[in-house]
C-alpha cells in the first residue's frame, strides 16, 4: 500500500475554485495569439539573449513560431531553432542557453496551439518567473538596426537525447507499429527504438495537413487494426510534439496514460511519485512508496516533481516526467521503456493484473458562493476520520478501501463528487459520505 502524504496546499490553491486564479502560464498557454507571442518574444530577447525554440507541425504552431521568433530579433536576442527536433529533446542542446520554448496544440488538436517556458533542465519557469517577464512591457529596449538579433540552429537534441537515454535502456527487442501522423516525434522515436533492438514499423497516414488526430483511442483503431498482420506486436502513439504518449498491447486493446505509467511504477519501483488527485486506487496495488498529489495539470505536477523531488510524475494524459532524463514530459522515453518491458514480459498479461475498481459520480447544484463552500467542505471534512486528506483545488478524501474527491464544476455553478471504492458496497457508502458533507455544508451556508 502507498504511504499518502497526508496534506498538500499548493502554493495558489488558498481558494479551491479553478477561475478564482489565473496562472500567468495558463495565459500563454491558451490565450496566445501571433500579437501576444511577439510581445513575449520582444520581452524574452530582452531578457535571455540565447533562446532554444521548437514548434510542433500543427499550422497556428508555424504562424505563431514566426511571430515569436520575430519578437525575440526585435530585441537583439539570438533564436536557436530546434529543427526536427520534438519538445523531449530540447532540453539537450548544446546550445549556452537557459531557457527553452515550444509552441504546440493541445490534448485537442483541434485547438489554437500554445507556448510554453522551460528552464534549460526541461521545468516550467515559475509563475513569478512568467509574471515577471509579461509585466516587463513598458522596460523593453530596442536595439538599433544593426544589432537586431538573429537565428541560427539549436545542435545535440536528439544525439544527447538518445545518448542520456543509453544509460537507463538495456534493449528493447520486440516489434513495435507506430503511428506516424506527426513525422517529427515519431520518426525520432523509431530511431530510439531501433538503436536499443526493436523491430519497428511506421504507420503512415496520408497527409493532407488536415488531421491532427489526438491520442485518444477512436483516432488510431488504424494502428490496432494494422497490428493484425504482425502477431505479438505491440503498438505506440505519440503527440505532435513527442510530449505524450500511448499504446496497444499485444492484444491490440488500447492502453492508456495512466495504464502506461502504473506499469512503469511496477517496473521502474520508484521511491516517490507525483501524480493527480484523480488517480485510481489501481496505483496503490502496484506501488509501495509515497504517493504526492496535486490538480490534473501538467505545470502543477512538474512543479511538484521538482520541489518534492519524486522519482517520476503523470498526468492522466500521457506525459510521464523522467527526472532521470530531464523535467520534461518525455512520450520518447516513455514508448522505449514500455518497449523494454515489452521485450521481457507480455503487455496484456501486465494490463490484465492490473485491478480496476468501480467509480460514481454526482453533481449537488449549488446557489452559494463556490469558494466560500469549498472552504467549508475542507473545514468539516477535516474532522471525519480518514486516512489522509489532499487539497489543492479539489478536496479528496481517502479511507481504508476508496476515496472521494469533491471539486467545483468546471464552467458550471455545482459541486461534483467523485468516489471509487474496492467493491460496489462500499462505494455506495462513500458516494452518500460525500453527497452528505457537501448538502450539509450548503445547508450551513443557507
Amino acid at each position: 500500500m502507498s504511504v499518502m502524504v497526508t496534506l498538500i496546499k499548493v502554493n495558489v490553491l488558498d481558494s479551491y475554485m479553478a477561475l478564482a486564479y489565473v496562472d500567468p502560464r495558463d495565459k500563454i498557454r491558451y490565450d496566445l495569439t501571433p500579437e501576444f507571442a511577439m510581445k513575449i518574444g520582444k520581452l524574452i530577447g530582452s531578457e535571455h539573449k540565447e533562446i532554444v525554440f521548437g514548434v510542433d507541425c500543427h499550422p497556428s504552431s508555424r504562424m505563431l513560431g514566426g511571430s515569436f521568433t520575430a519578437g525575440i530579433m526585435s530585441t537583439g536576442g539570438l533564436v536557436r531553432i530546434a529543427k526536427d527536433s520534438p519538445a523531449p529533446t530540447l532540453p539537450f542542446s548544446e546550445c549556452d542557453t537557459d531557457c527553452y520554448v515550444t509552441i504546440g496544440s493541445d490534448v485537442n488538436p483541434e485547438s489554437f496551439s500554445g507556448m510554453e517556458i522551460r528552464h534549460k533542465n526541461g521545468s516550467y519557469f515559475a509563475e513569478s518567473e512568467i509574471f515577471a517577464i509579461t509585466s516587463a512591457e513598458g522596460r523593453i529596449t530596442y536595439p538599433p538596426y544593426n544589432r537586431l538579433g538573429r537565428y541560427g540552429y539549436a545542435d545535440g537534441c536528439v544525439e544527447n537525447h538518445l545518448k542520456k537515454m543509453e544509460s537507463q535502456i538495456k534493449g528493447c527487442e520486440c516489434q513495435v507499429i507506430i503511428d506516424d501522423s506527426f513525422v517529427t516525434p515519431t520518426e525520432t522515436t523509431a530511431n530510439a527504438l531501433s538503436y536499443f533492438g526493436a523491430d519497428t514499423i511506421l504507420l503512415r497516414r496520408k497527409n493532407d495537413q488536415s488531421i491532427f488526430p489526438s491520442i485518444h483511442e477512436t483516432d488510431h483503431r488504424m494502428v490496432a487494426n494494422t497490428m493484425k498482420s504482425h502477431e505479438n506486436s505491440i503498438g505506440i502513439v505519440l503527440n505532435s510534439d513527442g510530449s505524450a504518449a500511448v499504446a496497444f498491447d499485444e492484444k491490440r486493446e488500447y492502453i492508456n496514460g495512466e495504464q502506461i505509467f502504473q506499469i512503469l511504477v511496477k517496473f521502474l519501483e520508484p521511491k516517490k511519485v507525483a501524480v493527480p488527485l484523480d488517480m485510481t486506487i489501481g496505483l496503490e496495488d502496484v506501488f509501495n512508496g509515497i504517493s504526492i498529489m496535486t490538480k490534473n495539470d501538467l505545470k502543477m505536477i512538474s512543479d511538484v516533481v521538482v520541489s518534492r523531488e519524486a522519482d517520476l510524475g503523470c498526468d492522466l494524459n500521457g506525459h510521464i516526467i523522467f527526472p532521470s532524463m530531464s523535467y520534461a514530459p518525455d512520450g520518447i522515453m516513455t514508448s522505449v521503456k514500455l518497449a523494454e518491458i515489452a521485450a521481457e514480459a507480455t503487455l496484456s498479461d501486465i494490463i490484465e493484473e492490473l485491478p480496476v475498481y468501480p467509480t460514481m459520480t454526482e453533481t449537488v447544484r449549488v446557489a452559494d458562493d463556490i469558494e466560500e463552500l469549498m472552504d467549508l467542505v475542507l473545514e468539516n471534512a477535516s474532522t471525519m476520520e480518514y486516512e489522509s486528506i489532499v487539497a489543492a483545488e479539489a478536496i479528496r478524501l481517502n479511507f481504508d478501501s476508496g476515496w472521494i474527491l469533491i471539486r467545483p464544476t468546471l464552467g458550471d455553478d455545482s459541486i461534483t463528487i467523485m468516489c471509487e471504492g474496492r467493491d460496489k458496497a462500499y462505494l455506495i457508502g462513500l458516494v452518500e459520505i460525500g453527497k452528505n458533507l457537501v448538502t450539509s455544508c450548503i445547508k450551513s451556508l443557507d
